[in-house]
């Protein structure tokens, strides 16, 4: 917009000369409609139709820059004057690049910037006229054609707004499989080229390099070649493909930023030297952030950044059973003892068995996965020697989850015997069980009432006495205290809580058993007979 100022000896027949010919300097372009409408003294207005485009746009995104727009054919322009005169024309940029404005002739505006464009119109106008407000502005936005080539699965021409850039024509759904998305290239009819990073853009939001559209722009999308990894401590890891001059900075952006929980002298940029030999540098994670290390990256350099697997991680155990508050409690792993849990948990009940706590822990189920144990699994007893048969009875025992805790001995004990917990670990504590539970080859199987100080013949004569199948010799007891099954004939007296388990003898009678010891003995004597001779 622009004031012209009055000179001197400029009069009342100046102007009215002035007003007798300016219809002669104004006329509208082929095909503006500009009837002229009355109106008050001294005024005229006029009602602009613009020329209907060739084809529908698709929507624009935002308001045009007019220090980045660039004019081209069918671009509409309105040129307003008001004050003393009130016209207003369309100037619409032909096929030739060029706008007519009556009284200046063919203006060349094609290539020109918006405002470059509206301050020459402006100026060029505003130098024939006195007194009047001039405004240049852009009416109608023009559709363009570009054409797409490359790794892309629909190639060819697509119609575009005047004001659009790559990211508006090139979708992601346009890319072909193995496309490269950070090197595209943008071809001007002049011979310049442009490298666009639509892969940044639709990651970070930040478009580089000029990505805006001119008539007959190529769109090259080239198959991806190179990439780098970034793994570990950062919020999306893996493999990004490599763009122009990118540093590590730009990468570790790419994948979302360092984690929390990254550890501050823990990361590890490894870069092959050539296609055997790779070399590794430690750097600190700070360093990283400052930009005080950030190499340009090559083809296959990979960032490793470590993790603390503690950040922020909060490690329980769970107290059941006869306790006064049973719950959850928050633990530090390998320092918090088992007395500090129960502590926590307010102490026991009146009918707590405090002599047989059950402490369940997990992860120590990793032997399932060892080949070793499964084959040693599949064995038969006979097929195995004693050490793998140890080796397998041991290997049994230390995947049981299960402990059994004497509260009396912790409480008496030095601090070796409280042991120490571990996350996930569950305490249970279970009521006191003042009896004695007696069943296998009994005439009545059952639970009976502990008797202090007795011992097994007393329980099972409490439960009938044994069956006529009863192998007596072979009667075992699990411990309540420990949990672990020993001979019946090894104890002397029962505790509360013991299980007793009398087996079934074999079917076999005397002479088979006889037989197999005969034909063992041939055996052996057969030997002796060989070696003798």
């Amino acid at each position: 917009m622009r004031d012209a100022g009055a000179g001197p000896g400029h009069g009342p027949v100046t102007r009215a000369v002035a007003w007798l010919l300016l219809p002669l300097m104004i006329a509208s372009p082929v095909g503006a409609q500009t009837p002229n409408l009355a109106g008050g003294a001294g005024t005229s207005t006029e009602a602009i139709t613009l020329p209907p485009s060739t084809s529908r746009p698709p929507p624009q995104a935002g308001a045009v820059d007019p220090a980045s727009y660039r004019l081209g054919p069918g671009d509409a322009l309105m040129l307003s004057i008001w004050g003393p005169i009130s016209r207003t024309q369309v100037l619409e940029v032909g096929p030739e690049g060029q706008v007519f404005v009556a009284g200046a002739g063919s203006i060349p505006v094609s290539g020109m910037t918006l405002a470059a464009a509206r301050e020459r119109l402006e100026r060029l106008v505003g130098s024939q006229y006195r007194d009047v407000h001039i405004e240049v502005r852009l009416a109608r936005v023009r559709t363009l054609l570009v054409y797409l080539t490359g790794e892309v699965t629909r190639p060819g021409v697509v119609n575009a707004l005047g004001s659009s850039r790559v990211v508006d024509v090139l979708t992601d759904t346009l890319f072909a499989p193995g496309a490269s998305h950070r090197n595209v290239v943008l071809r001007h009819t002049d011979g310049s080229t442009s490298i666009v990073d639509m892969g940044g853009f639709l990651r970070s939001g930040t478009l580089t390099g000029d990505a805006w559209l001119r008539d007959g722009d190529v769109i090259y999308v080239p198959p991806e070649i190179a990439s780098v990894g970034v793994w570990g401590g950062v919020a999306l890891p893996g493999r990004y493909e490599l763009g122009p001059r990118d540093s590590l900075s730009t990468i570790v952006r790419l994948a979302g930023g360092l984690l929390p929980a990254a550890l501050p002298d823990s990361a590890l940029f490894v870069r092959w030297r050539d296609a055997m030999h790779s070399e590794s540098t430690w750097v600190e994670v700070a360093a990283v952030q400052s930009r005080a290390f950030n190499p340009i990256l090559n083809d296959r350099d990979n960032f490793y950044v470590f993790v603390d697997p503690g950040y922020r991680q909060v490690h329980k155990v769970s107290v059941v059973g006869e306790v006064v508050r049973a719950g959850d409690y928050v633990i530090e792993p390998g320092a918090t003892r088992f007395s500090t849990a129960i502590h926590q948990a307010g102490g026991f009940r009146p009918d707590a068995d405090i002599a047989s706590i059950q402490l369940l822990r997990g992860g120590l189920t990793s032997l399932r996965d060892d080949p070793e144990f499964g084959r040693l699994l599949r064995l038969p007893r006979e097929s195995m020697s004693e050490t793998e048969y140890m080796t397998l009875r041991s290997d049994l025992a230390a995947l049981s989850p299960q402990f059994r805790i004497d509260w009396n001995r912790i409480v008496r004990g030095p601090e070796t015997v409280d042991p120490a917990l571990q996350d996930g670990d569950i305490i249970r504590v279970n009521r006191f069980s003042n009896t004695v539970r007696v069943d296998g080859q009994v005439r009545n199987p059952g639970v009976y009432e502990y008797g202090h100080g007795k011992g097994l013949e007393y329980y099972v004569e409490l439960a009938g006495g044994y069956t006529d199948r009863a192998r007596i010799s072979r009667t075992m007891v699990t411990r309540e205290v420990n949990g672990q099954t020993v001979p019946a004939t090894s104890l002397r007296t029962l505790d509360p809580g013991d299980f007793v388990w009398v087996p079934e003898r074999s079917d076999k009678t005397l002479w088979q058993n006889v037989s197999e010891l005969l034909i063992v003995g041939g055996a052996v004597a057969t030997i002796f007979i060989a070696f003798r001779r």
